[in-house]
């Protein structure tokens, strides 16, 4: 599986890649993710996940790859049912849409069909995309409908959801957001912030301030949510000290059941690669220095929701070719 939401993460595939590809000596290979609808390679056979059993029979029987084969549902059912597929690409560190392409919904009655089988063979469901959020804009529909197609259609079905853009959700009426704190919707609330500075979202163009994602935690908390997990990046492109010392105090202030903490990675051809870059040194200490106090003041949630301190204190930071584990569990 490829990865292209970091460049640590692509560089590390790249070299994977290209491992195989000189060791496998006449051996069939297969790549599914984002990376190779970025950038394909002839040599390997690249097939999204739920095609991938039909792949694998026509490789054993020994008959040539046509390049693309027809769609099939996966041999099991499983519990993360796509609705959406790519995004609307505003975000100036980010290249998803150029491996995505633009946001498009699926049909209710398609995921309904799907979300149907995951529920039948695990009981729960979870959906997924990269901006679900954003789910209907396309199509006349929206995410607060589709949760509520679902709970009728599925009474007893356990829900999580994928992650929650703020600059969707933002758009929402209070009635629509409460949707989201019914019982039947596990897990957490993943809304990543990125940034708690106004200046910083403005040239990450996310689309929302940071007065605006406070609006939607305190809505979600005033109707009864109260896990939420978050995003941050350390180091973004002009990044002051006072951008830092934002981010420092939201952590601070604010209960999240988890937080990943990235430092700022530079991904070729983005509007932020050419930005003035924080000094990497800086980035991986403002890092650090974030996962540090999200560490320490995590206890909050703890002693809020009663919980297992092994379900959220086990961060990893990977800068370049360099990895921190840090486990405080």
């Amino acid at each position: 599986m490829g990865c292209t939401f970091t460049q640590k993460q692509e560089d590390d595939f790249r070299q994977n890649i290209a491992a195989v590809d000189h060791k496998r000596e006449g051996q069939q290979v297969i790549v599914s993710g984002c990376y190779l609808q970025a950038e394909p390679r002839g040599n390997i056979h690249y097939a999204r996940k739920e095609d991938i059993p039909s792949l694998v029979e026509v490789l054993l029987a020994g008959k040539d790859f046509p390049g693309t084969i027809p769609s099939t549902p996966p041999a099991a059912p499983l519990p993360f049912v796509a609705i959406s597929e790519g995004c609307y690409g505003n975000c100036t560190f980010c290249s998803i849409r150029l491996a995505r392409g633009r946001h498009r919904s699926r049909p209710t009655a398609e995921i309904l069909a799907d979300v149907r089988s995951a529920y039948a063979a695990h009981g729960s469901v979870k959906l997924v995309g990269q901006e679900i959020a954003a789910y209907g804009r396309d199509t006349g529909s929206s995410l607060p409908a589709l949760v509520r197609v679902i709970f009728a259609a599925i009474p007893d079905v356990r829900l999580e959801l994928g992650t929650l853009g703020a600059a969707w959700m933002k758009d929402m009426s209070e009635e629509d957001l409460t949707v989201f704190a019914d019982s039947r919707i596990h897990g957490n609330l993943h809304l990543p912030l990125q940034s708690a500075s106004d200046s910083v979202l403005k040239a990450m163009r996310r689309g929302y301030t940071v007065e605006q994602f406070m609006t939607l935690l305190r809505t979600f908390r005033h109707h009864g949510i109260t896990r939420f997990s978050t995003d941050l990046i350390a180091g973004f492109p002009g990044e002051t000290a006072r951008d830092h010392a934002c981010n420092v105090s939201f952590l601070r202030s604010e209960a999240m059941a988890h937080a990943q903490i990235f430092a700022y990675d530079p991904r070729p051809g983005t509007p932020a690669a050419a930005m003035a870059q924080v000094p990497r040194p800086l980035r991986v200490e403002r890092t650090l220095e974030l996962i540090g106090v999200f560490l320490t003041h995590c206890d909050q949630f703890i002693r809020n929701e009663k919980a297992n301190p092994n379900d959220f204190l086990n961060t990893n930071l990977e800068i370049g070719n360099e990895k921190v584990e840090i486990n405080e569990g």
